[in-house]
């Protein structure tokens, strides 16, 4: 872990800069491997975290629209939020799922749905303090790792 303390490193290029700037472009993919970098101590997910859309949201890019606090089980992780600005229910039901441990990414947390939907939550920092999330559809969507980063949560 040599070069930093706060963000984890990868085999993906400048995720450091990446993870500072929130880029858009961060994937699923670059993320699990960041996380993957950290080893057998898998940074916490706990407290509540402002929910900020990606720069490249078509509904509102960079915006922050409310507030999650996940909730860990030993093999799950419910995610119950509470959106702001007045959003509807249906924007955010995504948000409030129960989200299974990935066994290949210890320390992250993915589900699909029967529709295919896809979720992604994935902590980029030593102390949980970021986390990307990622969603989108088996069917409609590019292949699960290709995902980009849909919201940044942070404390």
């Amino acid at each position: 872990m040599s070069g930093t303390k706060d963000v984890l490193l990868a085999d993906a290029p400048n995720l450091q800069q990446m993870v500072r700037d929130r880029d858009p472009t961060l994937k699923y993919s670059d993320a699990k491997a960041a996380l993957r970098d950290l080893g057998s101590q898998p940074p916490p997910l706990s407290g509540c975290y402002k929910i900020t859309c990606s720069k490249n949201d078509k509904c509102c890019p960079n915006k922050t629209f409310g507030y999650v606090c996940p909730c860990s089980c030993p093999c799950c992780m419910w995610t119950p939020m509470c959106p702001i600005y007045g959003f509807p229910i249906s924007a955010v039901v995504g948000m409030c799922l129960c989200n299974s441990k990935d066994s290949h990414t210890p320390g992250s947390y993915s589900a699909t749905d029967l529709k295919g939907n896809f979720t992604g939550i994935v902590p980029l920092d030593k102390d949980g303090k970021t986390v990307a999330w990622f969603q989108g559809n088996e069917y409609v969507g590019p292949n699960q790792d290709e995902i980009p980063v849909t919201c940044w949560l942070e404390k």
